[in-house]
């Protein structure tokens, strides 16, 4: 995984798998990734690896009714629920 990246964490897989093929079909590129065990908290375990345009992406995710639980950010967890 590349050292420069944005973790976006979601409730669900469904929701994990949704947000990945709407940012693919807008160009951004991310990968779906489980959750480690200290983030089950934030759902059932998934969220999405961005290595660019994390601000565009996250706010199309949630523009399209997915919420994003939290994201995580150069070592540093923002809990957004």
């Amino acid at each position: 995984m590349a050292e420069d990246h944005v973790i976006l964490f979601v409730g669900s897989v469904t929701h994990a798998m949704r947000a990945q093929q709407l940012l693919r079909q807008a160009g951004i590129p991310c990968q779906l990734v489980r959750n480690r065990r200290d983030l089950e908290r934030f759902g059932c375990g998934y969220g999405l690896v961005l290595t660019q345009e994390a601000d565009r992406a996250q706010r199309l995710i949630q523009e399209a009714g997915i919420q994003v639980k939290a994201r995580e950010e150069g070592g540093r967890r923002d809990d957004l629920s």
